[in-house]
């Protein structure tokens, strides 16, 4: 699966982002603790789901193991209430959640 771009909202460290990717390698930088594992493990588990028995939101849980395996902690921590988007487009299809 091609990866073409992914939308964060209010997730873990990111308030928001949108990121573009190009064919090919792409690289994340960054300082400890700015997020750079977390977009890696919501890309794979993107790419997992593309396998019909496999849910987007259990394999976050699964991938990422927050507190209590609930999908309710990805939610920013600058959040006291709200929800969080995750978007992930692909040339394929378009994986999408929002939990609140």
């Amino acid at each position: 699966m091609s990866i073409t771009g992914l939308r964060l909202e209010n997730f873990t460290v990111f308030k928001k982002i949108e990121l573009d990717f190009t064919d090919g390698i792409n690289i994340f930088i960054g300082e400890n603790g700015t997020g750079k594992t977390h977009i890696m493990k919501i890309l794979y588990s993107a790419c997992q789901t593309a396998r019909e028995d496999v849910m987007f939101s259990h394999k976050l849980v699964k991938v990422l193991k927050p507190d209590r395996s609930s999908i309710n902690r990805f939610l920013s921590k600058n959040k006291v209430a709200g929800s969080t988007l995750i978007v992930v487009h692909s040339k394929k299809c378009l994986y999408k959640n929002t939990v609140y």
